[in-house]
This record gives C-alpha cells, structure tokens and sequence, in this order.
C-alpha cells in the first residue's frame, strides 16, 4: 500500500447530523472531495456542539466503500471499527489496496464524551 502511484480517487465525504451535534469540514488530503491524489488517504473533519460547553469527541468510526452504493448498503472496503480517540485531524487509511481510476466514498460517526 505504501507504494500507491497515480491513484486516481475521488473521495466524497458525506457527513451526517444529530439533533445537537453535526460532523462539518469532511476532508481527504486536506481537500474536499479530491480527485486523482497520488497517496494514501488521510482523512479529517470537525465536530460542532453549539450551545453544549465541553463537548467533545471521544470517539469515531470511518468507513470507506467503492461507490455510493456499496457505502448506504454498509459493503465497505475499510471499516476502522469504533475508535476511542478525540484525534479528527489527518487519520490515516488502514485498509487494503486501493484500486486506481476508482470513486470511493467515506463516511465518519463521532461520539461524544457522554458517548452520544
């Protein structure tokens, strides 16, 4: 994986929303929705609380799936697991090969420190 030239991904980010709490700034590579980077994927977003003072996440699940499809039917072709960690910024990929000339789609889920 580490030798991963002219990789041709486009990397959508589709970011989802609580009540009181929504993921914002979904980025690969620092870019929204890149197209054709030449390195693994790092992945990065943001959570916002308004009004809640304190919250924070504790906790994230990324998952990456060839297609839109395969992503709203949970066919991944990484899934971190949950993850305790309050990181959110340049997550690296941790999964096999990524196939050049190919659109994938991620998808993250945070939680809270009232594991919300």
């Amino acid at each position: 994986m580490k030798n991963v030239l002219s990789l041709l991904l486009l990397l959508l980010c589709l970011g989802t929303q609580a009540a009181d709490k929504e993921i914002l700034n979904l980025r690969t590579n620092y870019e929204k929705n890149p197209l054709g980077i030449e390195e693994l994927p790092r992945f990065s977003w943001e959570m916002s609380a308004p009004g809640q003072y304190g919250a924070a996440q504790k906790a994230y699940r990324l998952v990456v799936a060839k297609g839109k499809e395969n992503l709203e039917k949970g066919i991944f072709v990484y899934d971190s697991g949950k993850k305790k960690s309050s990181l959110s910024v340049s997550i690296g990929y941790e999964g096999e090969p990524l196939e050049p000339d190919t659109r994938y789609y991620w998808q993250v889920s945070v939680w809270d420190e009232k594991g919300k």
